[in-house]
């Protein structure tokens, strides 16, 4: 707000300074009423009567009908503001209290003039007029925050739907890209599912489809059918000859880590379904490192009442799985809900994308604001260094720092080969550098559900129904070594 000094705003009877005995009449006060409305007095000055009546005696009354018939008012009984910007008011002879509908009637002796309505609540708090809104700018499927994002978005950016499907959310996770077969592997929301096999898992069902892409505008598009359980996958990873599944599990059936061919027949081979003899709460997360190992995710999800899990019996976890030496190790236990995880392009620093716990989940004591008797949580991003250790260069995480805490619910997570971290969100993918930083943000149509690179600076996106195509420089890839 200006200051006083500084105001544009101008009273609208009027800007000149006025003598101490006529400034009572630019206030804004209930107006008297006289005693006799009736008055001989037709002068040709009016003013606007109000059909409240006001506290005071009959003296001071009389004394107000003197000092207008002395001025040449029509009424006695007309008492109000002097704005002599504003056309005249008829005082209504014969009444003492007119009427709203009295009030704004035309002048008497065939004058012309007539009155306009005006809001008075408005006109008393001196608001001008508020101007129409400008036009909203036209959106722009990229958005630049630093320089630096002009070198990821190369010559010719773009985002284009490849497949619209409204049926169920088929591009509803986090794809799987086989690089060797140009293939991208997804899975779909849990839908609906009648049929008796699928009482384990409270008749729901996710379907497990893959694109396969021959040119940049030729590929094919087929559901994936496995002759073995698939455990409700959620996402994965990208391992020699094949694919790791996060298995979810059912109420019936193991939560795993699945590996499962790339081509057909796509059989499955479970590797993991628990951690010394408990079972795995729902994998959610995989990703490879190049000695060969697994990191995953495990948080409580899925699980309790309503879900197609039991109530899990472990807490969140994120583990390294050594395939050679069948050596399952917790390396985070320090999180509310760990979910995607990416290794940086060299794998020395992990990151996890940490969700806060569901409406009426129950605490862990990692809240923020803890002690202090409130609890807010906002997702986040954590960096952890990855620290070999020992002759057999068992790696540790160590050196936990906050990489970035993005505000528009974070979903997933990739990595780029220069080291740029991209997570989806609700309103875009949101790209930060290596130091945490925000550089720029794709607008998608709605919120990202699931992010992978392709060929030649493809960045495929998951809108749950739609699966977007985000053209980027073309020496833009994944920037895990993978195995």
């Amino acid at each position: 707000m200006a200051p006083a000094s500084q105001s544009t705003l101008v009273s609208p009877i009027s800007a000149t300074p006025t003598p101490s005995s006529e400034r009572k009449q630019f206030l804004w006060q209930r107006p008297k009423l006289s005693r006799n409305a009736h008055s001989s007095n037709t002068g040709t000055s009016h003013r606007v009567t109000f059909s409240g009546s006001s506290k005071g005696s009959i003296k001071d009354k009389d004394k107000d009908k003197d000092k207008d018939k002395d001025k040449g008012y029509h009424s006695s009984s007309s008492v109000s503001h002097s704005d002599t910007s504003r056309p005249p008011s008829p005082g209504p002879p014969g009444q003492n209290t007119p009427t709203a509908t009295e009030v704004w009637t035309p002048l008497p002796n065939g004058q012309k003039r007539v009155w306009q309505k005006i809001n008075r609540q408005t006109e008393a708090t001196w608001q001008p007029p508020i101007p129409p809104s400008p036009p909203a700018a036209t959106p722009r499927p990229f958005l630049v925050y630093n320089d630096a994002f002009l070198t990821i978005l190369g010559a010719t950016p773009a985002l284009s739907t490849l497949i619209a499907d409204d049926r169920i959310s088929y591009f509803h996770n986090a794809g799987i890209f086989y690089s060797r077969t140009n293939t991208l592997f997804l899975s779909s929301s849990p839908h609906p599912d009648p049929s008796p096999s699928a009482a384990p898992s409270r008749h729901l069902a996710v379907t497990l489809s893959k694109v396969d892409f021959y040119s940049p505008s030729e590929f094919t598009r087929d559901k994936v059918r496995t002759p073995e359980h698939t455990y409700m996958p959620h996402s994965g990873c990208a391992y020699k000859s094949g694919i790791i599944l996060c298995a979810q599990g059912t109420l019936q059936e193991p939560a795993a880590l699945v590996f499962m061919d790339a081509k057909r027949p796509h059989k499955t081979y479970p590797l993991l379904t628990n951690f010394n003899g408990t079972q795995l709460n729902s994998p959610h997360s995989c990703v490879a490192h190049p000695d060969g190992s697994l990191w995953f995710s495990d948080p409580q999800m899925s699980q309790g009442e309503g879900g197609f899990r039991p109530r899990p019996k472990l807490p969140p976890l994120v583990y390294r799985f050594d395939l050679e030496r069948s050596d399952l190790r917790p390396v985070v236990n320090d999180l509310v809900r760990p979910t995607s995880l990416a290794f940086s392009p060299d794998s020395r620093i992990l990151y996890v994308l940490d969700l806060p716990l569901a409406a009426g989940g129950a605490a862990n004591g990692n809240a923020n604001g803890a002690g202090t008797g409130v609890q807010i949580q906002l997702a986040a991003v954590y960096a952890y260094s990855v620290l070999p250790v020992g002759p057999a260069a068992s790696p540790f995480l160590t050196g936990k720092r906050l990489f970035a805490m993005p505000m528009n619910s974070p979903t997933s997570l990739v990595t780029d080969l220069f080291g740029n971290v991209y997570v989806g969100c609700s309103n875009g993918v949101h790209v930060f550098d290596v130091g945490g930083c925000l550089i720029g943000r794709a607008v998608t149509e709605g919120p990202v559900t699931g992010l992978s690179f392709g060929r030649g600076g493809e960045l495929w996106i998951s809108l749950g129904t739609k699966l977007v195509k985000c053209q980027l420089g073309k020496d833009i890839r994944a920037g895990g070594l993978g195995v």
